[in-house]
């Protein structure tokens, strides 16, 4: 197991206690990153759509896994707690649908009120088939979204949480480091792609994670593209955001690059993406709404004159997706909390120069914030 036993004792304690205050008596979790994070199991075949995993969580008691066949012995070997089932031939069920209808038929729960993950960013890791069958199943039940239940439980990071978000922002930082070495003119996207990519990997990740490469002012106007066989060329901005997965955790962080010289422009449009993240970080700590992160880091962009160049919030939280709850936006009155974590990244956009933002990641602390990544700031000419 990733975490100790008593760190998944207090995320069911947590969790219950919040089920109990908003009248949940069950969650049927089905979307892979919450089987994870309430059983402690995970499977690669999370990648796939054909075959629903599924965590039950009771109001009182253990939660359950039900799983197909050939996933047995993992779950068992994997989850923190006991009760796992198995649907497939020859099992306790057929299918997944008939195992959770023999689960609630067997744990008295045919009247129950039940969470699913249907909203805010989530989404069932069931066919929308396999969906409306369980709702006829348990046509005396009566389903719910649980989304906002799972991003409270998620959006407060436990230590060993923490732990591997820094690990996975230095095998990022490194990769970079490793890319912006070795970058030239001539050298094209996918090449840098690759050199971030293999350098994660090399440095531990489990995943390289997003990578996206822009360069030049042919692609500045692109969100987030694949990579492509351009070449880099003196007087091109390389932007890089990109990130590794360590453990089931994700890092998203944006550095950029100069090929051979650095125009007027771009250096003054450098430095206010550089004041806009200061300003942002500065009002982070506890009981601070988050939009007010968003407020400042804006703010200071229209002090400067720039507010016409912004597209997109300050940040997001980050976690076992790479983007989370809550959002950094000015209207996001929840507050902030010991053990949050957020990527910070005002910008602006000028598609004649290149795209203008720092991303970093922190996470709030007792008395204010920590960055978790660690690269300098300061503009790169290579």
């Amino acid at each position: 197991m990733l975490f100790e036993l008593k760190e998944h004792e207090n995320r069911l304690k947590k969790c219950q206690s919040l089920m109990e205050k908003e009248g949940f008596d069950v969650l049927i979790l089905s979307q892979d990153s919450h089987v994870f994070y309430m059983s402690g199991y995970r499977t690669q075949l999370f990648f796939t759509r054909f075959r629903p995993f599924i965590c039950i969580v009771p109001k009182k008691g253990l939660p359950a896994l039900l799983v197909p066949f050939l996933e047995g012995i993992s779950a068992e070997e994997e989850a923190w707690f006991d009760e796992v089932h198995l649907w497939g031939v020859d099992c306790e069920a057929e299918n997944a649908v008939q195992l959770v209808k023999k689960y609630f038929s067997d744990k008295n729960l045919l009247n129950a009120t039940i969470g699913m993950e249907l909203d805010l960013g989530q989404r069932p890791g069931m066919l929308q088939v396999e969906i409306e069958a369980l709702y006829k199943e348990l046509n005396q039940c009566k389903f719910k979204s649980c989304s906002e239940l799972m991003w409270k439980l998620r959006s407060v990071k436990s230590k060993k949480e923490v732990e591997f978000m820094k690990e996975s922002c230095r095998i990022s930082e490194k990769a970079f480091e490793v890319f912006a070495e070795q970058a030239k003119a001539g050298m094209t996207e996918r090449e840098a792609f690759k050199i971030i990519g293999q350098t994660m990997l090399a440095e531990g990740a489990e995943l390289q994670g997003a990578i996206i490469i822009i360069s030049g002012v042919d692609h500045y106007k692109l969100a987030n593209p694949w990579p492509s066989d351009r070449e880099f060329k003196k007087g091109d901005m390389v932007v890089c955001d990109y990130g590794g997965v360590y453990r089931g955790y994700w890092t998203d962080l944006t550095r950029a690059l100069f090929i051979g010289s650095v125009s007027d422009r771009q250096k003054e449009l450098f430095e206010v993406a550089f004041k806009a993240h200061k300003a942002a970080a500065k009002v982070i700590k506890p009981g601070v709404p988050v939009g007010e992160i968003d407020k400042a880091g804006m703010q200071e962009i229209k002090d400067l004159g720039y507010l016409d160049l912004v597209r997109h919030r300050s940040g997001h939280s980050i976690g076992m997706e790479l983007h989370e709850s809550p959002s950094i936006s000015s209207d996001n009155t929840t507050l902030l909390e010991p053990g949050m974590v957020f990527c910070i990244e005002p910008a602006v956009y000028d598609f004649s120069a290149g795209h203008f933002r720092i991303e970093d990641e922190i996470v709030v602390t007792e008395k204010g914030f920590e960055y978790l990544s660690n690269h300098p700031k300061e503009l790169i000419i290579k």
